[in-house]
């Protein structure tokens, strides 16, 4: 009886002290191991700085290229919109920079010049005091608010009519001219001779032969005379009433001429011998 109860209690002992030693394995930590457990955990406030300096740096991206202007330098930009009263007006513009020119032309053809600043799509121009301030939706379209001396400020929508790559103060070099002046001030007596019907004047300043539209059909015509005959069938109501409302500054030019006019309906010119420049003549009509 005895041995067996030593025997038992001696077992009981042996399983006791293997518990133990298994227990003890478990729980013991390695300091080893504690560090790779560590290195393994992901450092949220280190990624949340890192995400918070590439969203920085995308919005910062992102406003640089908002506000770049849509304007090209060293190009007029000609735009036109109509007032409230129903007055047409032009407004052309030179961008130097984050500088920029312009002239703003009413329906007398009476001109202002302006001077102002590009801030991205915002533009700001005035002549003695603000002038215009408005925001470029596309280089096609700016909207904003002018304020013309004697009249209340109102809300416009100028719309572009054409663009011209030159150096500023030589609008229509890509035709030859040399000479603003000279092309404006030709559109504008040109313009007065269709408004009181000077059809002999006006046959003096056409380059013949000249190929027109008579009752629907292409007239070559050669001379003066022929001309003069013609006259009331080549300045057509429509035609009169297109030259009658064109601006007489910053046309639209190419290397044949300048257009005079509105739309489909308008007139050609340039000058009669470019060795001299001192004399200009129609070379087309589309009526």
């Amino acid at each position: 009886m005895i041995k067996n109860f030593k025997k038992k209690l001696l077992v009981s002992t042996v399983i006791g002290l293997l518990l133990i030693a298994l227990v003890g394995c478990t729980t013991t930590t390695n300091p080893s191991n504690s560090d790779e457990a560590e290195s393994d955990k992901p450092n949220v406030e280190k990624e949340i700085s890192m995400a918070k300096a590439e969203e920085h740096s995308k919005k910062e991206y992102s406003n640089h290229e908002e506000t770049k202007s849509p304007l090209e330098s060293n190009q007029y930009y000609c735009y036109y919109a109509s007032l409230a009263n129903g007055q047409e007006i032009q407004i052309c513009l030179y961008p130097i920079g984050n500088e920029v020119k312009g002239t703003y032309v009413n329906e007398k053809n009476e001109e202002t010049k302006l001077e102002g600043v590009l801030d991205g799509t915002k533009i700001k121009l005035t002549d003695d005091k603000e002038f215009f301030s408005g925001d470029m939706e596309t280089v096609d379209n700016i909207t904003g608010t002018i304020s013309i001396t004697g009249e209340k400020p109102e809300e416009i929508k100028l719309e572009l009519s054409d663009i011209a790559l030159a150096e500023y103060g030589h609008r229509y070099a890509n035709m030859g001219a040399d000479d603003d002046a000279q092309i404006d001030n030709f559109a504008k007596e040109l313009k007065m001779l269709v408004k009181y019907n000077k059809k002999d004047k006006i046959a003096d300043i056409v380059c013949y032969p000249i190929l027109v539209n008579v009752d629907g059909k292409k007239v070559e015509i050669h001379n003066r005379e022929e001309f003069v005959k013609n006259y009331d069938q080549i300045f057509n109501k429509s035609l009169k009433e297109a030259i009658s409302t064109a601006f007489t500054k910053n046309m639209f030019s190419r290397s044949e001429g300048v257009m005079f006019g509105s739309g489909m309906k308008n007139i050609w010119f340039t000058y009669r011998d470019f060795n001299k420049k001192d004399e200009l003549c129609i070379i087309a009509i589309n009526n």
